[in-house]
């Protein structure tokens, strides 16, 4: 895959983290983010830093990748 991806998984989610952290880590090129505050779902219980993830992750791409078809 040629294509920038960040994940975001939940810190506290001591179940899953070690087991998608370490398969997430063999795609390369990916960007892997641990909000340690988090559980299985870091995105609305931790929306703001999530969204502040996100926004670097965009940023951070350059205008080519951003650009919409058409």
């Amino acid at each position: 895959m040629d294509l920038p991806v960040l994940a975001v998984l939940g810190g506290a989610d001591h179940l899953r983290r070690r087991r998608t952290a370490d398969r997430y880590r063999a795609v390369p090129g990916l960007r892997l983010e641990l909000l340690h505050s988090s559980g299985e779902a870091p995105t609305p219980q931790a929306p703001r830093r999530a969204a502040d993830l996100l926004l670097a992750f965009v940023a951070g791409l350059g205008a080519d990748v951003r650009r919409t078809p058409g």
